[in-house]
């Protein structure tokens, strides 16, 4: 259950060695659920990371992408 998770604590954006703060993030209910997390950066990167920490069982995921169009 991902219910007791703080997306506004847990989640960062990971750009070079700068990370960034979610400026709203909704909550999540169960196992599998989805919401949005906004953040605000100066410019678009051209690569991430998402990192999530204090999952139950996880202490550190980090998930990257370049960027899209």
């Amino acid at each position: 259950d991902l219910g007791s998770l703080d997306l506004t604590k847990a989640i960062r954006l990971a750009v070079g060695e700068r990370e960034y703060a979610p400026v709203k993030a909704g909550s999540l209910d169960g196992h599998h659920a989805r919401t949005t997390v906004v953040f605000e950066m100066p410019e678009r990167p051209t690569r991430f990371d998402l990192v999530v920490r204090d999952v139950p069982d996880v202490p550190v995921r980090r998930l990257t992408w370049p960027a899209g169009d």
